[in-house]
């Protein structure tokens, strides 16, 4: 039981809990099934802005 209550109290977990309650606060901003324009026209409308990211995805058939 000591065991569990340090873990609780561990730098680990708080930093795991804080990471949690970022992706939860951000979850109404993604989506990830929205079909209404391709992801070619989303990406020329982010390059007309101006928006840079260093973020990768990689895309095409996984099995």
């Amino acid at each position: 039981m000591l065991q569990e209550i340090k873990e609780v109290f561990g730098k680990d977990y708080q930093e795991e809990v804080r990471f949690l309650e970022f992706k939860n606060s951000m979850r109404q901003y993604v989506k990830l099934k929205n079909e209404s324009e391709s992801i070619d026209d989303k990406m020329e409308r982010l390059r007309a802005t101006g928006y840079l990211s260093n973020c990768h995805i990689k895309v095409g058939d996984f099995e």
